[in-house]
């Protein structure tokens, strides 16, 4: 059990941060361990809570527990979280890093990543996240961030053996601390600092006879999209797929707020990050990832492979992630909301976060 009350350089403590990112406590939360343990709010044992009046409560699983499940998966809702006490496991080097790859490695990609994400066939002690980048409209190239957290197998394990076939134009796997995969993420993460740049996001069901083909056409709408940005000058698009098998995120389900407990598909996350430097273009830019949104939802559909679920640590300001958690939990939140915050203090005098509606 570890303890985190006082204030901290974030960078000293990049161990608990890459195992639960920041903020991804009371959000959810997929690390590179997420295959073993879940998501990384359910790896916490406790939070201590300044709720609306001003008093402060601990919240367990004893205590208070109505509570502390709904910090699981709740965001800012019910309090300002002061501390929270984390479950933390030994961890050798291990084997992670960036695979760059040509952009004509995507149809390869595509029909790997239906295998990779199905539960019969996923690895626990795999991650991963792959990045396709525009910069002005132009395809440049296929990013993997892969891990392999049991340190004692060789590269590349039998599961990420296909993707490490592939062309390559660079690699940075090793076997290293988290530290070290942590440091190169977040140099990784800086080209967004000091310009305007927002998320989107959906999810979708995991068919390995329709999946490579659904990516195939989901790749082309947004080449499209960016395409119709390349005006913005300094804009630059990426599109993440990042498994979500069912094996992943059932593990305790119950025990948050997040509402995946009602599926029973394996599942993969599509996340659009957009950067640029001019405010000029934000409406442009809103508007026309917007109607991408919409045109993936309909391919979807279409396709049968949609799914509601909007993961609140990527959604942008238009959607609505609690409602994406289902009629039940939404019931939940807004029933522990009255109890411990009756004056609506976290709802109507705390700005930012995504709010319950009341």
């Amino acid at each position: 059990m570890s303890a985190r009350g006082r204030p901290s350089h974030w960078r000293s403590v990049s161990r608990i941060t890459v195992l639960f990112p920041a903020l991804i406590f009371a959000l959810g939360g997929v690390s590179f361990f997420s295959g073993r343990y879940g998501f990384a709010c359910n790896n916490i044992k406790a939070y201590e809570v300044v709720l609306g009046n001003g008093t402060t409560v601990t919240a367990t699983s004893t205590r208070n527990p109505r509570l502390f499940r709904a910090l699981k998966g709740g965001s800012n809702n019910f309090g300002i979280v002061t501390r929270f006490d984390a479950t933390i496991r030994p961890q050798d080097a291990f084997w992670g890093g960036q695979i760059d790859q040509p952009i004509t490695n995507k149809e390869a990609y595509f029909a790997f990543m239906a295998d990779f994400t199905q539960s019969s066939k996923y690895d626990p002690f795999s991650a991963l996240i792959t990045v396709f980048a525009w910069v002005s409209g132009i395809p440049v190239t296929i990013m993997h961030t892969a891990t392999y957290t049991n340190g004692s197998a060789t590269w590349p394990p039998p599961t990420f053996a296909p993707l490490d076939a592939m062309p390559k134009l660079s690699s940075t796997i090793r076997k290293a601390k988290l530290s070290s995969i942590a440091n190169e993420i977040g140099t990784d993460a800086a080209v967004s600092q000091g310009r305007n740049n927002f998320f989107v996001t959906m999810t979708f069901v995991n068919d390995p006879d329709v999946t490579p083909t659904f990516m195939a056409q989901v790749y082309e709408l947004v080449d499209a999209a960016a395409q119709d940005l390349f005006l913005a000058l300094g804009l630059a698009v990426t599109m993440a797929f990042q498994p979500l098998p069912h094996v992943l995120y059932s593990q305790g389900a119950a025990d948050n707020v997040l509402g995946l407990g009602r599926f029973q598909d394996d599942l993969i996350n599509l996340l659009f990050t957009i950067i640029w430097p001019n405010p000029l273009d934000n409406e442009r830019v809103y508007a026309r990832m917007r109607t991408l949104e919409d045109d993936l939802i309909a391919l979807a559909k279409d396709q049968g492979v949609y799914n509601e679920w909007v993961y609140l640590n990527y959604a942008s300001q238009w959607q609505d992630p609690i409602a994406a958690y289902g009629a039940s939990e939404v019931s939940f939140l807004k029933s522990v909301s009255k109890e411990y915050d009756p004056q609506g203090i976290s709802q109507k005098a705390v700005p930012g976060g995504f709010k319950l509606g009341l």
